[in-house]
């Protein structure tokens, strides 16, 4: 009878043993570091606290269950996720993009690494912290140029070379200062899109996206030495059918536009007009050469002349005939409002974008 009272002893002991120990697994969870105290309300809350913008994923590891909390303005804001007494939530820190890093936890009942948090909710109404780096944001200053002429465009801070490099991104709150310098023969216009400018100046303040558009114009007296040297090269080809010249060139305007002309003194003359090309008056009649002397205005004058065939269907212009260069030539484009645009290229032919692909028109403009 002693023996069975001790056996019953020794398998109360058992019981109790393996009761303390169920109840210390079910307490603790994976990891515990600070047990909940059982003296518990059903539902409490877990405070979450992000300074600057950021984003933390909460995984409730009894559910698999997933919430988000995040901010997208710098300061500190804060979430309040329920759970009942005893779960564990996995909570993760992920940096937004164009914002600052992350830079920490605090509150963690288990650090598992530097952006994975680990608490239990308890009857305590636990607050944690998650701490990013403040914004880092920037912005894109895009600068275009339009005109006859040519010229540069550079940036202070640097960064912008247009040039090649027509767009860069700068910090909030940057002063950027834009200076235009005009190519030889070109003179600079006037900018567009500035906060304030200054001669060739512009300074635009890095709050937002922004547009800044320079201007350039051939100056006079490089179309008059351009078409001088047209006329010369005709006629050092022609002078024996041409005769002896009258004077110098001479220049002069009609409702075409901008002339100049080399009189011979058997009364024929050779014109350069502001359309590009170069004309011939055998003293009855005029003829087109289809000799290009100004690119920039043929191109002008060839990229109008399909305009005024379709604008009703292409609509508003949106500045004027720009030019650049690609691997395969030289470009002279104009941009609609609507997105489209028409293209005068170095392959002699004109094209026209539709906002999503490039067709040949088949139009001939030089």
């Amino acid at each position: 009878m002693r023996s069975w009272n001790l056996s019953k002893t020794a398998a109360s002991i058992v019981v109790l043993l393996l009761t303390v120990l169920c109840l210390s697994s079910i307490s603790s969870g994976d990891n515990i570091q600070y047990p909940c105290d059982f003296s518990y309300t059903p539902q409490t809350y877990i405070t979450i606290y992000i300074t600057n913008v950021g984003y933390i994923s909460i995984r409730d590891e009894s559910t698999s269950e997933y919430d988000i909390c995040s901010t997208y303005k710098d300061g500190t804001s804060l979430c309040r996720y329920p759970g009942y007494h005893g779960r564990w939530l996995t909570m993760t820190a992920e940096q937004q993009q164009g914002y600052g890093a992350f830079k920490g936890w605090t509150g963690c009942d288990v650090l598992v690494s530097n952006t994975v948090c680990k608490v239990q909710v308890c009857n305590d109404n636990g607050t944690v912290t998650a701490a990013f780096a403040p914004s880092t944001s920037s912005y894109t200053l895009s600068v275009t140029k339009s005109g006859t002429g040519t010229g540069t465009v550079t940036s202070s801070p640097s960064g912008i070379i247009c040039g090649s490099t027509c767009s860069a991104a700068y910090s909030s709150g940057t002063s950027v200062t834009l200076t235009a310098t005009a190519a030889s023969g070109s003179t600079f216009s006037g900018w567009t899109g500035c906060d304030s400018t200054s001669g060739t100046a512009c300074t635009v303040a890095m709050s937002s996206g922004k547009s800044v558009a320079a201007a350039f114009t051939l100056s006079v007296s490089s179309d008059f030495t351009a078409a001088s040297t047209a006329v010369d090269l005709i006629y050092n080809q022609y002078s024996l059918y041409l005769g002896t010249k009258s004077g110098s060139v001479l220049t002069g305007t009609t409702t075409s536009g901008t002339y100049y002309i080399q009189w011979f003194t058997n009364g024929m003359a050779i014109v350069a007009l502001s359309d590009g090309h170069m004309y011939y008056w055998d003293g009855y009649n005029v003829y087109d050469m289809w000799i290009i002397w100004s690119y920039v205005y043929a191109a002008n004058t060839a990229i109008n002349a399909v305009y005024n065939e379709y604008s009703l269907y292409l609509g508003t212009k949106s500045g004027s005939v720009l030019t650049g260069t690609t691997t395969n030539g030289t470009y002279y484009i104009q941009w609609f409002t609507n997105g489209m645009a028409i293209v005068a290229f170095s392959d002699g032919y004109m094209y026209y974008w539709d906002g999503y692909n490039v067709y040949n028109m088949w139009i001939k403009w030089n």
